[in-house]
């Protein structure tokens, strides 16, 4: 008979295989496609659109949005950046100075960490981008968690010297956490204002002039309740008054009927994103109605 301990090396090495086969799934990204062909309702450049998940995302995050990005001639994929666990870069393809609206898809191994941490990686991201690739302007798009971990970089010294944001799209971020849906319509500060909202404030000298800026808030709206089942419109509305002053502009847009994980995963999200990022009317997303009831704006 084998002694109880072999049995039990033999469980933890299955254990730790299963861990590492599960981590490696996570990592597995859409394949870059390219265009086909040119729409012509779409404008085409040469500045990269970064995609940044949330707290437990991986590449399924956006792997379904992208692909339909690529099957639709919106977008091309050039680039994925994996952030391992110790938060060492590790890339494959490269930027080119191609206008075929290029995506990068990030990827952060260790998905537990919280948005404070990827907020450090993310800004390590766009500096390796600028020094080995040429950045020098983006367009971001961030889910949840990752909307405030962006947050965390354009409100930080280090984002003085990063590439310039032009564009931001945020789907269904929490950035005023706890907050709950009594002081709609927001009108200026909000009185509640969780701790991380209030660190931000304090930040905003960091932020500076930013007219560049546009900011396209997505928020998904459940029937009967106050938001997407997880992130509640007064935690998201409260992004703007965040931006007062510094010359950014920010539209707040509801998306009916989409909750926290449709809002990155559905193609009434996709078509919103697009408008957004590429087509000149970017409030109202293509085949939407022209009530704009539909998709109210705060």
């Amino acid at each position: 008979m084998q002694p109880h301990w072999t049995w039990a090396l033999a469980a933890l090495g299955i254990t730790v295989s299963a861990g590492a086969a599960f981590c490696r799934l996570n990592q597995v990204s859409v394949r870059p496609q390219p265009l086909t062909s040119r729409r012509s309702d779409l404008n085409y450049t040469a500045v990269p659109t970064l995609f940044v998940p949330g707290w437990l995302g991986s590449g399924r995050s956006y792997n379904s949005m992208i692909a339909a990005f690529q099957n639709h001639n919106a977008a091309t994929k050039v680039m994925t950046i994996i952030v391992g666990p110790t938060g060492k870069i590790h890339t494959s393809g490269h930027l080119s100075r191609i206008a075929n609206n290029p995506l990068i898809q990030v990827i952060f191994a260790n998905s537990l960490a919280g948005y404070r941490t990827h907020g450090k990686e993310l800004a390590t991201i766009l500096r390796f981008l600028q020094v080995h690739e040429g950045l020098t302007e983006y367009h971001l798009v961030a889910h949840s968690w990752g909307g405030n971990a962006m947050l965390n970089v354009l409100f930080s010294e280090a984002n003085q010297t990063l590439p310039i944001l032009k564009k931001l799209v945020l789907l269904g971020v929490p950035v005023n956490e706890g907050a709950d849906n009594t002081e709609l319509p927001l009108t200026g500060l909000p009185r509640f204002r969780a701790p991380q909202y209030a660190d931000l404030l304090k930040r905003r000298d960091l932020l500076g002039r930013q007219p560049q800026l546009e900011i396209f808030n997505l928020i998904g709206k459940l029937q009967h309740r106050a938001g997407d089942g997880e992130t509640k419109i007064g935690e998201a509305v409260a992004v703007k008054p965040l931006f007062a002053g510094s010359g950014a502009r920010v539209t707040t847009t509801i998306l009916p009927g989409l909750n926290h994980h449709q809002i990155h995963q559905t193609h009434p999200a996709f078509r919103a994103i697009v408008a957004a990022l590429w087509q000149s009317d970017s409030v109202v997303p293509p085949n939407a109605p022209k009530k704009r009831g539909q998709y109210s704006t705060y």
